[in-house]
């Protein structure tokens, strides 16, 4: 990471201010000058805006075309029955593949923070006094790489916000998610488990879930799962994008 960047990611706050001056970025949309964030304030709005107002599906969240309270896939083939609440911010369609792609694969990470301000919005629209626990990375991910696109979240949500952030779970195998068809991941129902540490320990009693897509909502279950049987009473979810 340049030396810039590293200034960057230790306070993003006082550098957004401040950064006109000491840099010069382009939108990864439409090319204008941003300055230090990948995304200029017009492609942010346009790209990034949670519909409040939408009708969703009561088990995964996705947003309804139809007078249904339940989406066709959750109706025919349902994975989530843990969590009472899950809120994905925005439809994986069209540009926001593109922003995943260069959040998660190409390391644009300062996307964390734009994501982290959102998620902090939803959070205190829907989950306010929940403690937050992140998905986890796969083991060995962080030290091959260098860094997790959930971690960075944390790191942001923590710099900006006051929320209580726990990392009470631990991921069992290495094998990437997205490598893994429908019925390999329902299979995998002990993937996720509650770190050591926590075993004989008071737990909170409401936890929201965080995680960058959901796709078949297997992840998010099996998180939950973990932590109902650990004595979590209610756990809820949000992601930033959703593959509808």
């Amino acid at each position: 990471m340049k030396f810039l960047d590293r200034i960057m990611y230790l306070n993003f706050s006082l550098l957004e201010k401040i950064s006109k001056f000491i840099r010069n970025d382009k939108c990864v949309i439409c090319s204008k000058k941003t300055h230090m964030l990948p995304l200029c304030s017009h492609c942010n709005n346009t790209y990034l805006n949670f519909n409040y107002s939408a009708k969703r599906c009561s088990n995964c969240g996705k947003i309804l075309v139809s007078e249904e309270n339940i989406c066709t896939d959750c109706r025919e083939n349902p994975v989530i029955n843990n969590i009472y609440k899950i809120i994905p911010m925005f439809s994986y369609r069209l540009w926001n593949k593109e922003l995943l792609f260069k959040w998660k694969i190409q390391g644009y990470r300062n996307f964390a923070y734009i994501f982290a301000k959102k998620i902090l919005e939803i959070y205190n629209e829907y989950f306010k006094d929940y403690v937050i626990v992140p998905v986890p990375p796969r083991p060995g991910k962080i030290k091959n790489q260098g860094w997790d696109q959930i971690n960075d979240l944390m790191n942001f949500l923590r710099k900006i916000s006051n929320i209580k952030i726990v990392n009470l779970l631990e991921r069992t195998e290495s094998v990437q998610q997205k490598k893994l068809n429908r019925e390999q991941r329902l299979a995998n129902k002990d993937s996720y488990i509650l770190k050591k540490k926590y075993l004989n320990t008071k737990l909170p009693s409401k936890i929201v879930i965080i995680d960058d897509i959901l796709t078949t909502g297997v992840t998010l279950e099996n998180c939950a799962i973990t932590l109902k049987n650990a004595g979590i009473n209610t756990v809820g979810a949000i992601t930033v994008y959703i593959a509808d």
